[in-house]
């Protein structure tokens, strides 16, 4: 399948999800990031904040278990620019007020700003995946153009709700893929 099919077939097939799949499987894709990897190896990880109300994976109780158990490391989000597709990061705790952008996408109203060197672990959002590694987002571009930017040594995650596509028809030259990615019942590892 092509992205844009994806998407749409992505899309509808998370909004069906009833709320206690949704809750539910969001909490076991928590538990595998946190079996998977020692969080005491990482100072700074940046993840994105979920747009509920399109039942994005609830990365809040991702958010919460990093500050209670790992306080050491710095939670950064990502800030959009709506005028043109670049994306910074910005300091996260559970005190920091969010206001929303254009998407409703949840993003601090004062930005700590974070330079991308600084991150050692990105969480990133998407549609659909395949068993290559490559994803689908929402077709803007912008966590490909802020991958690029982060350090070779940065570890990628996808975090997705449903299991893997076999494969993406129209993965570009831009695309930037995962290194690995957490699903409520698998763990997928695509590190080359």
């Amino acid at each position: 399948m092509n992205k844009e099919n994806l998407r749409k077939n992505f899309i509808a097939k998370r909004l069906l999800l009833n709320q206690t799949d949704y809750e539910q499987h969001s909490q076991m894709v928590c538990n595998r990031l946190f079996a998977l990897f020692n969080f005491e190896q990482f100072s700074c990880v940046h993840l994105f904040l979920p747009i509920l109300k399109q039942k994005e994976l609830d990365t809040f109780k991702i958010v919460r278990r990093l500050a209670r158990e790992y306080p050491h490391v710095k939670t950064v989000v990502p800030v959009s620019q709506v005028h043109r597709p670049i994306m910074e990061s910005a300091v996260y705790t559970p005190q920091t007020v969010l206001g929303y952008n254009q998407w409703g996408i949840p993003e601090p109203e004062q930005p700590q700003w974070v330079a991308p060197e600084h991150i050692d672990m990105i969480l990133v959002p998407l549609l659909a995946f395949d068993q290559h590694g490559h994803r689908v987002g929402y077709g803007k571009g912008y966590y490909d153009r802020y991958i690029e930017r982060l350090p070779s040594s940065c570890t990628i995650v996808g975090l997705s709700l449903f299991a893997p596509v076999p494969s993406i028809q129209d993965v570009g030259p831009f695309d930037k893929p995962l290194q690995y990615c957490i699903t409520p019942f698998e763990t997928h590892s695509f590190k080359r």
